[in-house]
């Protein structure tokens, strides 16, 4: 008896730890943001990872080197199987629809060489980018290939021996927009007929004054030998629901990300994501409290060991590859300006809101589940990310948490101007994570939108962010004084009322005095 009872009691001692501990079974990371000191902190995990998908779930070989990753509205997902000359189409459920290897155009066969960028547009054609053969395919929404596009004639392209396209999207008007390796002046536009209209976006160059000093005063010699101020190259792109283009730059320099977020730089200079107009302007929103770069606490060249993993005297020793900035790879735009960021140097997915807040962070580097060895492309589908890994040839699929789901649905109230729904999951943020300062600015915004400044600033004070608090005090003030004003004017025209009021009352007791008074009577001559 007390033996089945001791199995009794152990048993629902295990069944009770599964239960409530199963998050850190499964989640190998933990969530975090940083805070306007550049401190980071802890938070509920926003995003988990629930499976892992490999050659054994898609029934055929093993991937090879894939290399990119789209995802259709209808939930089509190609992956660039590059190292094994074939691109593969999915269903939701990653059942194979399509394997091309080959293609059939004008009656000639030819076979897929080392294709890497992908792209599904609004009406179902595909697009792949066979990079091996220096051509963009194009399908028809039934797979047959409708077009082919090759190095367009063009004088832009003068200086440029190789034409290799890497990525590309395309937008409503069948306009595409394409990356190629080795071509430094931006994002080539490329209309439906094939002819190149011009390059957008090209990344400005900054050289420093002792720059030009020291190039002003040295010989020819010299100056051939330091390095050339040539724009660097964008290595992805993808087209949000607006039409804008996200584009991506991982060549941004230790020193220039560096000095970036010391200064808290807004700028387009030196950015790792731009998001551009057709026109090529940047348009990205960077209020946060620093600029969209990924982490802005990293060891740096010269610091062999990782402060973070530091306990006690026993220290965590870094690999070059580990050193560093973000690695900025990907961007996944979603609903509501909001977009997710993906870092290859650490496996880390960053998400920033409109304004460019840092929302959460979720992902990392390993062997586990929802750890990655070389992430290469991120996509969202259904509130949930999908990330691929051209080391082990895997997708990993994550979904919200309560906490994740609370917050993303409380900025899309707060656009739809749901304001009540909206404060009610900022609330439910907090409960989460009482640190949340994304949650109080939220909560802050409510309030000034209410006209209730006071509060408006309790909660943009508890939220660290200077500018709200800033515009809320001057609202306050004004409304203050406006209200100042109202009663003052009010109290002078009730003064002038009563004023007026007492003259005519003074003026009616005279009357009356005066009209029960015996009058005089003059009688002229003598009596």
């Amino acid at each position: 008896m007390k033996k089945w009872l001791l199995i009794c009691i152990i048993s629902l001692i295990t069944a009770n730890a599964f239960i409530v501990f199963p998050v850190n079974a499964i989640v190998p990371y933990q969530g975090y943001t940083y805070n306007y000191w550049g401190e980071k902190k802890d938070t509920p995990p926003a995003f988990i990872p629930t499976r892992i998908l490999t050659s054994d779930n898609f029934k055929t070989k093993a991937l090879k080197n894939p290399t990119d990753m789209f995802i259709s509205k209808d939930g089509k997902i190609a992956i660039s199987d590059t190292d094994n000359d074939r691109v593969l189409i999915f269903d939701s459920e990653f059942k194979i629809l399509h394997e091309i290897n080959q293609i059939e155009y004008n009656g000639e066969k030819s076979s897929l060489k080392s294709p890497e960028g992908l792209f599904i547009d609004s009406d179902g054609e595909f697009y792949i980018c066979d990079t091996g053969n220096n051509r963009i395919i194009r399908y028809f929404a039934d797979m047959k290939v409708r077009q082919i596009y090759t190095r367009p004639d063009s004088p832009l392209l003068e200086g440029y021996s190789v034409y290799s396209p890497i990525r590309l999207s395309v937008d409503k008007s069948k306009k595409l927009y394409v990356i190629c390796k080795g071509i430094n002046m931006g994002i080539l536009e490329i209309d439906e007929k094939g002819t190149l209209d011009k390059f957008i976006g090209a990344p400005q160059v900054f050289v420093s004054p002792i720059d030009y000093f020291w190039k002003s005063i040295s010989t020819k010699a010299q100056i051939s030998r330091m390095s050339s101020y040539v724009p660097t190259e964008y290595n992805n792109i993808s087209i949000d629901s607006e039409g804008f283009l996200f584009a991506t730059n991982e060549s941004v320099t230790e020193d220039q990300i560096i000095a970036k977020i010391s200064s808290r730089d807004r700028s387009t200079n030196s950015a790792p994501v731009k998001r551009l107009t057709l026109s090529g302007e940047d348009v990205l929103d960077r209020e946060g409290f620093y600029p969209p770069v990924g982490d802005i606490k990293f060891p740096v060249k010269n610091q062999d060991y990782s402060e973070d993993s530091t306990k006690g005297n026993s220290r965590s020793y870094l690999k070059e590859s580990e050193k560093g900035p973000s690695s900025i790879v990907d961007v996944a735009p979603s609903e509501n300006g909001i977009y997710s960021i993906l870092d290859a140097k650490r496996g880390r997915i960053f998400t920033y809101d409109y304004a460019g807040n840092l929302l959460f962070v979720f992902a990392g580097t390993g062997a586990q589940v929802g750890s990655f060895i070389g992430p290469v492309a991120l996509c969202e589908y259904k509130d949930n990310y999908y990330v691929l890994d051209k080391v082990t040839g895997s997708v990993t699929e994550f979904v919200r948490t309560n906490y994740g789901t609370s917050l993303l649905s409380a900025i899309n109230s707060y656009n739809q101007s749901d304001y009540d729904k909206s404060l009610n999951e900022w609330k439910q943020v907090i409960a989460r994570d009482s640190n949340s300062e994304i949650a109080y600015l939220g909560i802050g915004k409510i309030y000034m939108m209410r006209n209730n400044y006071q509060e408006a600033m309790k909660y943009f004070k508890l939220a660290n962010y200077r500018d709200y608090y800033s515009k809320a005090l001057k609202l306050y003030k004004k409304d203050d004084i406006g209200k100042t004003s109202s009663a003052l004017i009010f109290t002078l025209v009730a003064l002038a009322i009563i004023a007026a009021l007492i003259i005519r009352i003074k003026k009616g007791v005279q009357v009356i005095i005066n009209f029960g008074k015996p009058k005089s009577i003059k009688v002229r001559g003598r009596i």
